[in-house]
């Protein structure tokens, strides 16, 4: 069962990729998702306590394009326990199952 206090935010500059990742997360059962349409949106989490947020999932664009260290970018924003950078939208909603079990694995009875 997922664990619906789980807090996550889609960045993606391009509102259409952004709607069918939070179509996914909320099939799956995820329903705290927040959008962020613009890079200055995310820049403004900056100052947030490291952890804050549970799952960004942002657009390579958004991120700094082809050329962006993942590694990096996840230790320049502590304010997020995981982060996810994709490149294709479809691919990453049709993963989005096995993704959240990477994060939020069931727990055992």
């Amino acid at each position: 069962m997922p664990n619906k206090s789980l807090r996550i935010l889609i960045a993606d500059s391009d509102t259409e990729q952004a709607l069918k990742i939070d179509r996914a997360l909320d099939l799956a059962g995820y329903h705290r998702v927040a959008p962020l349409r613009a890079v200055d949106a995310l820049k403004g989490l900056r100052d947030a306590k490291p952890g804050e947020f549970d799952l960004l999932l942002i657009s390579q664009k958004m991120a700094g394009g082809p050329a962006v260290d993942a590694a990096q970018y996840h230790r320049d924003n502590a304010q997020f326990r995981h982060i996810r950078i994709y490149q294709d939208a479809d691919a990453l909603a049709a993963n989005i199952v096995e993704l959240m079990q990477s994060i939020d694995p069931p727990k055992r009875p």
